[in-house]
């Protein structure tokens, strides 16, 4: 989304994804995923807890297919809010890129070389980008995730 934003700025499109990362980074992950259960509860979900969430199946077997599909929506609501933030991340990354020499180089030497010039954009962008994600991945890891877990009944103490 950050690529798409960033290559077409200043055009529709442009403000499309960054209205779209913007309501993924305003939306509470406890309420997008109250909301995700209300939605799935009744045609997704197998075994049913008081929540509507199947409780406790990753210590079944954790290869299962069963376990794979019960995750499939806790890992999208708790990516919606990141989905947002990087987006942006990039997006701002990629437009700062284009004012570089080397960018504006490229443009004027032909459209093959300005295609490349996209990959150097992307390559230089990704800096920043790669740094937020281990930032991110500490936070979600040590604690940032048990919201979602709460809310979807996934605790490894509640079974």
């Amino acid at each position: 989304m950050g690529m798409l934003a960033g290559v077409f700025r200043g055009r529709p499109i442009d403000t499309i994804v960054m209205v779209v990362g913007l309501v993924g980074i305003s939306m509470p992950v406890f309420w997008l995923g109250e909301v995700v259960n209300l939605l799935t509860q009744s045609r997704l979900h197998h075994t049913r807890s008081s929540r509507g969430c199947p409780r406790s199946l990753y210590a079944v077997h954790p290869l299962a297919v069963r376990w794979f599909k019960s995750l499939v929506f806790p890992w999208i609501t708790l990516s919606i809010l990141y989905i947002g933030i990087y987006a942006r991340v990039l997006r701002s990354a990629i437009v700062e890129a284009q004012e570089e020499d080397y960018v504006r180089t490229a443009r004027a030497k032909g459209p093959h070389r300005a295609a490349s010039s996209l990959q150097a954009r992307l390559r230089t962008s990704l800096i920043g980008f790669v740094s937020l994600f281990g930032l991110d991945f500490g936070a979600l890891v040590g604690g940032g995730a048990l919201l979602t877990e709460v809310v979807f009944g996934y605790t490894a103490w509640a079974s």
